[in-house]
């Protein structure tokens, strides 16, 4: 062993324990007997402070303290953790949305007004967000409230172009030349309706489809929508109609 390598020795959690400290220490990356390293320490002090933060303790401080033991290759490692106080959720406003309603953002928010704060609720929520599909910039930024129980939220959006238009043109035997077209939007209406329309055009056929999606219904996690078609053809001695949906 070198000289300047050493080994984890004593490793212990002090301070404000909101759990028994043998919970804490199974966040703890590094154990007695491994190697000490600095990489080790620093991603110990971020779990034990997203163990806290997830808990409502936006303010917490998380302290390696190290001690090398005399005479030994040993560093005794302990975190002093002073918890801060806890913090619930203020107002969230959401900025930008030029044409999302604010309701399709919030129904994607794991976090609420009066929640505890969660640093991990706020990650999987702009996840979440960012998995509309309806922005491709999302900032959460978070400020102090009123007081300093309270943490406001403020969500960041730069909406981007949701909708496709194709244009084709085909031939067959039957109808000769064949003009196709489609139109899908994904946020139709700004309320995250999945729309679309497509028809098709020959020397002797029409085809209209139209579908749509709402996978909020009634606001609620529960997904309606329907698809509807109709086809008209025309034969030597008469027209052939047919109208059908599910």
């Amino acid at each position: 062993m070198s000289r300047d390598q050493f080994d984890v020795g004593k490793v212990s959690v002090e301070g404000d324990l909101i759990a028994e400290e043998s919970i804490l220490l199974e966040r703890v990356k590094l154990a007695e007997g491994d190697t000490f390293s600095r990489k080790g320490l620093r991603e110990s002090m971020l779990a034990l402070n997203d163990y806290y933060t997830d808990r409502g303790y936006a303010y917490v401080n998380v302290a390696p303290l190290t001690n090398i033991v005399p005479g030994k290759n040993d560093i005794d490692i302990r975190f002093q953790i002073e918890q801060g106080v806890k913090v619930a959720i203020g107002r969230i406003e959401i900025r930008g949305n030029t044409k999302t309603l604010d309701k399709v953002v919030r129904r994607e928010m794991v976090l609420a007004e009066g929640d505890l704060y969660s640093a991990r609720a706020l990650d999987e929520s702009r996840r979440r967000i960012n998995n509309l599909g309806f922005f491709e910039e999302i900032n959460i930024n978070t400020k102090k409230g009123d007081s300093d129980e309270v943490m406001n939220v403020a969500i960041d959006l730069k909406e981007k172009p949701t909708g496709t238009f194709s244009l084709g043109v085909g031939y067959s035997s039957v109808d000769k030349f064949i003009a196709q077209g489609s139109i899908s939007q994904a946020n139709f209406l700004g309320r995250g309706y999945k729309l679309n329309l497509s028809g098709s055009f020959g020397g002797s056929s029409t085809v209209y489809q139209i579908g749509i999606l709402d996978p909020y219904f009634m606001d609620k996690n529960l997904s309606l929508g329907f698809d509807l078609y109709k086809t008209e053809r025309e034969w030597t001695e008469y027209t052939e109609y047919k109208t059908g949906g599910d």
